[in-house]
């Protein structure tokens, strides 16, 4: 009987040593994601900076009416709402790579921790075909079991 008891003791410890840590992996991969959200945020002020100063000057200054300053008029025209949006592009591009190359195996730990079946790959097909309903019970149902 003892033996049992220390033996459910072990795993009882053992369960929450991996419930810590997959808390402090989550916790690390939030700060990371937090981190490269701040620096994302930094280089979106420079560049719209960067962006919208020439630009107020460009179009305070007086322009002759040759082909050639509607020729730049309109080669600005087009570029600039081209390049403004390219920080925030870039950002979402690197976050969604983060999601799925961490927080999918993360998920997939946290399942198996808790004796579920669904892994990431189950939800992420379940949202690529629109069916949202059915991704967020496999997370709910891989969560709490």
């Amino acid at each position: 009987m003892e033996q049992t008891i220390e033996k459910l003791n072990a795993a009882n410890l053992a369960k929450q040593q991996i419930n810590r840590d997959l808390l402090t992996q989550y916790v690390l991969l939030w700060i990371f994601i937090l981190g490269i959200g701040l620096v994302f945020d930094l280089i979106s002020i420079v560049w719209d900076s960067a962006i919208s100063i020439p630009l107020g000057i460009f179009y305070s200054m007086k322009w002759s009416e040759s082909k050639l300053s509607a020729r730049i008029r309109r080669v600005v025209n087009v570029i600039v709402p081209v390049l403004s949006p390219v920080p925030r592009i870039l950002r979402v591009a690197v976050q969604l790579f983060i999601f799925f190359a961490l927080f999918a195996p993360l998920f997939n730990q946290v399942a198996a921790n808790t004796g579920s079946s669904v892994k990431f790959q189950n939800v992420a097909h379940s949202v690529r075909a629109f069916r949202l309903g059915e991704a967020v019970g496999q997370v709910r149902n891989a969560l709490f079991p």
